[in-house]
């Protein structure tokens, strides 16, 4: 797959550095995996399973996933997932370097379908006529060249966490559906006790990784305020388009739009367009 940042004629606005809330507490600790004991990471997203995964990986001996409905259930299996080496931010390039590398592999290590899309890196800077060639649906006003990037695509939300489940799995980890973490309690000796249906569990370290549910976790367990604020987001998917469907096999670039704030990609025979509010 490939990818084309626009670069647009307008005025854009700089990009706004991370800001680290600090409340007073630690709720955050590097976790030494071989030293770990019991984790529960709680939520079974992308992340959730990510993390369960690289903890069993890297030799934590007893993690354990609990997830309150079905793996992906929250924001995971509706999400866009484009993958790209492209991003204003040096620690999301980290992260998105690691990412890829990682999907390379994790088809043939865990034997679960991930369904990438994408090709290996090379960029380049290109012009309107080339942008135009790549992908004749773009109305090209404005557009003084773009970013190309071959090494970028997509990959299907749904079928990489399951990749992640079956590796953690496979490297010793338990993950748990439908099984919710009812109550989280400190220990005085700094260990923790995570209620469920099922029973206790007696955990060194948790990772919370609900998404949008984060702060309801942590305001009816203790009371503390996460500054998590949800934002709702929104894509749409069109019908089949001829041009598109013409195609076959010979897919269309992503394209990001930093300027007017929107992806597009290719949906089967269609489109995927998602717009950015603020």
């Amino acid at each position: 797959m490939q990818e084309i940042c626009l670069l647009s004629d307008g005025d854009g606005n700089k990009g706004v550095d991370s800001v680290y809330f600090n409340r007073g507490r630690k709720f955050v600790k590097h976790v030494d995996a071989s030293h770990a004991g019991c984790v529960v990471v709680i939520g079974g997203g992308v992340v959730g399973t990510s993390i369960a995964y690289h903890l069993a990986k890297y030799g934590a001996k007893n993690v354990v996933l609990l997830e309150k409905t079905e793996l992906t259930a929250g924001s995971t299996w509706h999400a866009a997932g484009l993958v790209t080496y492209f991003n204003p931010g040096i620690n999301l390039k980290k992260f998105h370097n690691d990412s890829l590398n990682l999907y390379k592999t994790l088809e043939a290590e865990t034997g679960q379908q991930s369904r990438q899309n994408w090709h290996e890196a090379f960029q380049a800077l290109i012009s309107p006529d080339e942008i135009a060639a790549k992908h004749p649906l773009l109305n090209m006003d404005g557009i003084l060249g773009g970013i190309y990037s071959k090494g970028d695509g997509h990959i299907d939300p749904y079928s990489v966490t399951m990749a992640l489940a079956q590796g953690a799995k496979l490297h010793g980890a338990h993950i748990c559906q439908h099984l919710p973490a009812l109550d989280l309690s400190e220990q005085s000796d700094g260990t923790w006790h995570v209620s469920t249906a099922k029973g206790t569990i007696h955990a060194n370290t948790i990772v919370n990784c609900t998404g949008f549910w984060g702060r309801e976790l942590l305001q009816g367990c203790f009371n503390v305020d996460l500054p998590l604020v949800t934002i709702e987001h929104q894509y749409v998917i069109t019908n089949s388009i001829a041009q598109v469907a013409a195609r076959g096999n010979d897919q269309l670039p992503v394209i990001r739009d930093l300027e007017a704030s929107y992806y597009l990609r290719q949906e089967r025979t269609g489109m995927l367009i998602g717009p950015y509010e603020a």
